[in-house]
């Protein structure tokens, strides 16, 4: 029956070894199959995705330039970048330079101050409020300051002059204050925002710049910045649209695709993009391909599209046209694994076949082994079993035999000496092992409910003590030094079962003259110490000798069933409790029973 169970198991375990063989192998194949697929169709995909997800980047980065001329009249005071737009091919943005390269100076500058007869009379009379408020300002007439002042903001709003006039005068008129008349809003008015009266002198450099000399533009660059500066004014805006005035936009091709075909443009070392917004603007911004490529990683790499693994880069030596055309090198290792699982998959199957292997070879191991403990276990069980017979017909054949003599003694008015004790011995060694027996059946079938109860620790064991002292050979030195008053809440016949097998034991394994058991209790711990003078057990076998049926090598001589300390530590655990080997020796063992 055990060997046609052991080959039904055998072929399941071939059984499922062949499945996961033929799983194993047929997910190779069909994987190889698909990568040849899907590899090509994966690169083109993620060709596309990159491409697509820098046109929707730069698209978006559209929204920050100005893309209408109304745009740029609107927000002209504000905007401050390299990026050309144009109308009808026409550049509106930046304000280009319109005026003369001549690198001599307006004679306006020295006109406004001289009061030149050659200026118009509008000019005259801004030049004659001039130099009256440069006096009073030197003479500090606060009164005469405001009244000129009203002046000649009074003659800039009624009058207008030429572009290069109107600043002309604005700057004299804020250079004059050499004692800080002007508050810093004022001088930002004048320079910067202007007002309901008069438009800012920044207006006619950007907008209105076609009378100025190169001369002329680069002392109005000049002395607008100090006066910023010296107001605490940032020029920041100022200086950048100073330099794009004379900053030449590259080339574009006016016939260039729309805006999904972004044109890619090169100047001086520096990227362009050329796109047209509509049949009417065109715009050239800058753009980094390098910058954007690394983003567009970074934005693919959070969507999950690219691991940390991967990189992207542009393909060397390529020419830039368009981003739809746009050449890249795409690193991905799970590509070249994908690539190389055809040359692996070989070396996969032999894999394969020496984890087979190696899996039939432990699953035989195991079911062996466990078909050995099986047969062990009722070898030990038949072991048990014949020599439970022996240990009973040991004290029954010699209660029989002391039975017969006392009746024979008795008939012939002998004396009986001692049979009578000695077979109420023996009937109490053949009850504790039949009550050891029944117990501990009855403990593993929980057929037996505990008898809670405070029982008194010290008149128990003197109990124990003394019936166990009268079946010893050997002198007994007991010594019970647990308190009279000690007590413990157990099953009173289950916990005297506990501590006669402990007492027995060191009755029945000492080989010395006199035998020595003693009791203590700790009240702190809550442990009961009991220390013998036995033969004592070796530490490699603290833990097997509450095992079931357990003999040791050494006890083989002694009798015994083997189930009294397995009895113990079952009983221990109905009780929430613990036994177990605190030290030992050949001079003796301590016991620690932790409740």
């Amino acid at each position: 029956m055990i060997n046609h169970n052991q080959s039904k198991l055998t072929l399941l375990i071939y059984v499922i070894i062949g499945v996961i063989a033929v799983s194993i192998a047929s997910l190779f194949v069909v994987e190889a199959q698909q990568n040849k697929r899907q590899l090509n169709s994966h690169k083109q995909l993620l060709h596309d995705t990159v491409r697509k997800t820098l046109v929707a980047q730069l698209a978006s980065s559209l929204e920050q330039y100005p893309q209408s001329m109304e745009e740029v009249e609107k927000h002209w005071q504000t905007i401050a970048t390299e990026v050309f737009l144009y109308q009808q091919g026409k550049q509106i943005y930046p304000y280009a330079f319109l005026g003369n390269n001549t690198l001599k100076m307006s004679p306006k500058w020295q006109q406004f101050t001289t009061m030149s007869a050659e200026l118009s009379e509008a000019e005259l009379k801004r030049s004659s409020v001039l130099n009256r408020l440069q006096l009073a300002i030197h003479n500090k007439a606060s009164s005469d300051i405001n009244a000129l002042t009203q002046e000649y903001f009074n003659l800039v709003a009624n009058y207008q002059l030429s572009p290069l006039s109107e600043v002309v005068s604005a700057l004299t008129f804020l250079t004059i204050d050499q004692q800080e008349q002007w508050n810093p809003e004022l001088i930002k008015q004048v320079l910067m925002t202007g007002n309901s009266l008069f438009k800012p002198v920044s207006y006619y450099i950007f907008k209105e710049n076609s009378g100025f000399s190169q001369a002329d533009l680069q002392h109005m660059q000049t002395t607008i910045k100090r006066l910023l500066e010296t107001a605490n004014i940032s020029t920041k805006w100022f200086i950048k649209n100073s330099e794009l005035m004379t900053l030449a936009p590259p080339e574009f091709n006016q016939h260039s695709a729309a805006i999904e075909n972004f044109t890619l443009l090169s100047k001086e070392n520096k990227q362009f993009i050329y796109v047209e917004l509509n049949q009417q603007y065109n715009l050239i911004m800058p753009y980094n391909i390098i910058e954007a490529l690394a983003e567009t990683v970074k934005e693919l790499r959070k969507q999950g599209v690219l691991s940390y693994e991967d990189s992207i880069q542009l393909q060397p030596n390529s020419a830039l046209t368009t981003l739809h055309h746009l050449l890249l090198v795409i690193d991905k290792p799970e590509w070249k694994m994908w690539s190389s699982q055809q040359q692996l998959f070989l070396i996969s199957k032999f894999t394969l076949l020496l984890i087979s292997v190696i899996s039939l070879i432990f699953v035989t191991r195991l079911l062996i082994n466990q078909q050995k403990k099986k047969q062990d276990y009722l070898a030990m069980r038949e072991q048990f079993i014949s020599l439970v017979s022996h240990e009973l017909k040991t004290p029954l054949a010699a209660i029989r035999v002391m039975a017969e003599t006392v009746d024979k003694r008795h008939k012939r008015l002998l004396s009986l000496k001692d049979y009578p004790n000695r077979i109420v011995n023996e009937v109490d060694r053949l009850w504790l092992m039949v009550d050891n027996l029944l117990s501990m059946n009855r403990l593993k079938s929980n057929e037996i409910n505990l008898n809670y109860q405070r029982i008194n620790l010290h008149v128990m064991v003197n109990y124990c003590l003394e019936k166990s002292s009268e079946y010893c050979d050997l002198p007994l030195e007991p010594i019970n030094n647990i308190g009279k008053s000690i007590t413990v809440n157990a099953d009173e016949l289950l916990f005297e079962l506990v501590i006669s097998n402990l007492i027995s034991n060191a009755i029945k394994y000492n080989d010395k003259s006199i035998i020595r058991i003693e009791f203590s209790y700790d009240k702190t711990k809550n442990e009961l110490t009991i220390i013998d003078n036995a033969c004592g057990i070796d530490s490699t076998q603290w833990l097997s000798v509450f095992d079931e049926f357990t003999r040791l090598p050494q006890q083989k001589s002694v009798s015994g069933n083997g189930i009294g300390l397995s009895l113990c530590k079952l009983i221990l655990q109905q009780h929430n409790a613990e036994i177990e080997i605190h030290h030992s020796t050949s001079q003796g063992t301590t016991w620690k029973i932790i409740f």
